[in-house]
């Protein structure tokens, strides 16, 4: 709505609010999923267009451990949303899921910025 209505006034909106709107237009369950997506971002590994859910899941658990019941009980919700007619997605188990990625990605982007690791781009191997 912001962003439209920033539009009608003939401004462009900034970036993050755009992204914001993007976001806000998502399902819950997929607004949950993006958080792996954020976390991969957050950590300085960029997620490939290419790349399922599967393996974004299986690179966020490489470079951070933690991450990866929390990002296997999202993985879990998220399928079971967009290839399920069956069964319903549990959205309290994948809203908790991204609330533990987010906490455990910002801690260990706050742990790179303190110890001074921004410069170099991290691998798959383990930040944690």
């Amino acid at each position: 709505m912001l962003e439209a209505s920033l539009r009608r006034i003939g401004l462009q909106p900034p970036a993050f609010i755009r992204q914001w709107a993007q976001l806000a237009r998502l399902s819950p369950i997929s607004r949950s999923y993006q958080e792996i997506n954020a976390a991969l971002s957050r950590i300085g590994l960029k997620p490939a267009p290419t790349q399922t859910p599967s393996e974004r899941v299986h690179s966020l658990e490489e470079a951070l451990p933690p991450t990866g019941n929390p990002a296997h009980r999202l993985l879990t919700e998220y399928q079971t949303a967009i290839y399920s007619r069956d069964y319903s997605p549990n959205l309290f188990v994948a809203q908790k899921a991204g609330k533990e990625i987010r906490s455990l990605s910002y801690r260990a982007w706050l742990q790179r910025m303190v110890n001074g690791k921004q410069k170099s781009k991290p691998t798959l191997k383990r930040i944690l």
